[in-house]
């Protein structure tokens, strides 16, 4: 009797101590809800971390090339460009003169300046009045998309921002590692030649003052990419004498 009153006991406490269906539905659903509620905040946390990270990129890279014009008396660049691996990738470039062969000089990678991939999915796009007009985006980003993720920040030999070289716009000398030529490796190259831009050994593009930062995967993804970069597009401009982003103006 004894040994039957003890399992009855124990059999009691089991049940009095276990889920019910009803109970464990509740239980769920209440972390279903917990996760729903706390998620978009965990999401905005990341994708304000990978936008803060670009920035801090962007701005090095920035700041690098804005020292190698200094420091040589020349111009320099960043040059910035969708990549192979479809990430958004920067260079600092410095400008080779070399009179001998051609009627102005141009720019190659800086050794020591390794190019470098924006974190997660973000990119940039260069401004200038073919995508931007009173403010607003132009419908030219919703088709022109290798020219507008393809520009180059230009310093000349005193640090100030400039579009051109030597009244000339600048030329990013393609036959380099970086573009696959002189001999790279899969792993050195990084960029193709965009296909809307004129074929030949160079790319040839006016500098930009002002840059917009975005997430490409979604932007690529938009049939109307102008209203998406209105409502989602960061507008950051660059000041003229420090290289330094300026906070998002729109």
């Amino acid at each position: 009797m004894k040994k039957q009153s003890a399992i009855s006991h124990q059999q009691s406490v089991i049940r009095q101590r276990a889920f019910t269906i009803v109970e464990l539905l509740v239980v769920i659903s209440t972390i279903a809800l917990a996760l729903a509620i706390t998620m978009p905040g965990i999401v905005g946390l990341f994708t304000a971390g990978t936008d803060l990270q670009s920035r801090n990129v962007i701005s090095g890279m920035l700041g690098a090339a804005r020292a190698v014009a200094i420091e040589n008396q020349s111009y320099a660049a960043v040059h910035v460009q969708i990549g192979t691996d479809g990430k958004c990738w920067v260079a600092v470039m410095q400008y080779d003169n070399d009179p001998v062969s051609t009627s102005f000089g141009k720019f190659v990678p800086v050794s020591g300046f390794p190019p470098k991939s924006m974190p997660g999915d973000m990119a940039f796009g260069g401004i200038s009045s073919d995508y931007v007009t009173g403010g607003s985006y132009d419908s030219t980003v919703n088709t022109e998309l290798d020219e507008f993720t393809t520009f180059n920040v230009i310093f000349s030999p005193d640090g100030s921002l400039t579009g051109r070289v030597n009244g000339n716009n600048p030329q990013i000398e393609t036959d380099v590692k970086i573009f696959g030529g002189d001999g790279a490796t899969p792993e050195q190259k990084r960029w193709d030649h965009p296909a809307s831009l004129p074929p030949g050994p160079t790319l040839d593009e006016q500098g930009v003052r002002a840059i917009t930062a975005f997430h490409y995967k979604t932007f690529k993804a938009m049939p109307d990419r102008q209203d998406w970069l209105e409502k989602n597009g960061q507008f950051l401009c660059i000041n003229p004498y420090t290289g330094k982003l300026l906070p998002d103006e729109k």
